[in-house]
């Protein structure tokens, strides 16, 4: 099931040439290959930005087309807190059976 109109890689095209347009109107290039840009230093974060748009273009195209893609990783991070949450509290298990009993859980 998708969330949008156009292909894929249809949308990676238009985000790219939106992100193009953006690098010009800073005064720069898009980057030709996997380098990230050189930029001065009181435009570093905004070309920063650009440089993760440019480079996972099809990731930021997914999220929009793929309505299966979550929106951030919250339920995985929340999957994992008692576990991180236990390890710093006590720093560590005392047997192997303690841990694959709290494993079970």
């Amino acid at each position: 099931e998708s969330g949008c109109a156009g292909e894929p890689q249809e949308l990676v095209g238009h985000l790219r040439a939106l992100v193009g347009r953006a690098y010009r109107s800073l005064g720069l290039s898009p980057p030709d290959s996997d380098r990230k840009s050189a930029c001065p230093k009181e435009l570093t974060s905004r070309i920063r930005w650009l440089d993760r748009l440019w480079f996972y273009a099809a990731e930021v195209v997914r999220f929009g087309w793929d309505l299966r893609v979550p929106f951030d990783n919250n339920g995985s991070e929340r999957d994992i807190r008692p576990l991180k949450r236990f390890s710093k509290v006590f720093g560590c298990w005392r047997s192997v059976e303690g841990l694959s009993g709290f494993c079970r859980i």
